[in-house]
């Protein structure tokens, strides 16, 4: 079994998340020891924008356009990754890998404290919120999911955030850094795919807090249970 894999839905965004996503594959590269791997998730309408960045990527899946987290759902929960990798990881295409050798830790830690949650310092939310998150890639076997599907794209980090609490094993390493190039912290422009994505925001809150309240304790003991048995 391989330790992590990391999955990474995209879209062009006109051309500019095809430029984020060619340096984020080039700073996972300088920076891996090798106790990772990469997914990229691309849309059918859209993948040939990245036919000059395709060569190099290894891993990706292609899939009908979907949202955020039923592209990240759609990838985490295949069989063969989920019984592949012992961890799954998500970060945006807008994300830059910065400390040398952090899988190494990562993949230490998670062996470690499983079913467990943890995240590194990306230097907008820090230790706030899980902007890149790591999750035992149980959690997903035991809940079927890696976000609850009612939301679309916003609070999938607070919910990540949550679960690592809720599960008593969440850790943040503040000394990693998986850099959040985003437009709000001036690093990047914003382009239309923040603007559509802005748009969900409201309805997501609600969803979530929906979620918190009805459901997230049983799938607290599905997890409890999955791990368990």
């Amino acid at each position: 079994m391989r330790d992590i894999l990391i999955v990474i839905p995209t879209r062009s965004s006109g051309g500019t998340r095809v430029q984020s996503l060619d340096r984020l594959i080039k700073s996972w590269r300088k920076t891996t020891y090798g106790y990772s791997d990469i997914m990229c998730a691309f849309d059918k309408d859209d993948v040939h924008n990245y036919t000059d960045i395709l060569p190099p990527l290894g891993q990706s899946w292609v899939m009908d356009r979907m949202l955020l987290v039923d592209k990240l759902n759609k990838v985490a929960t295949q069989p063969q990754l989920l019984e592949n990798y012992h961890t799954l990881c998500f970060v945006g295409d807008d994300v830059v890998f910065r400390t040398d050798g952090w899988d190494e830790e990562i993949a230490e830690w998670m062996q470690g404290h499983h079913p467990g949650v943890c995240y590194c310092n990306d230097l907008l939310q820090g230790e706030n919120l899980p902007n890149n998150v790591f999750i035992s890639s149980e959690i997903v076997k035991a809940q079927g999911y890696m976000v609850p599907p009612v939301m679309k794209h916003y609070y999938i980090d607070n919910y990540w955030k949550d679960l690592g609490i809720r599960l008593g094993k969440i850790k943040y390493f503040p000394h990693i850094t998986i850099e959040h190039m985003h437009w709000s912290n001036n690093k990047s422009e914003k382009d239309e795919l923040y603007s559509e994505s802005e748009k969900m925001m409201g309805e997501d809150r609600v969803a979530f807090d929906k979620y918190r309240e009805e459901k997230f304790d049983s799938d607290i003991q599905k997890i409890t249970t999955y791990h368990e048995r």
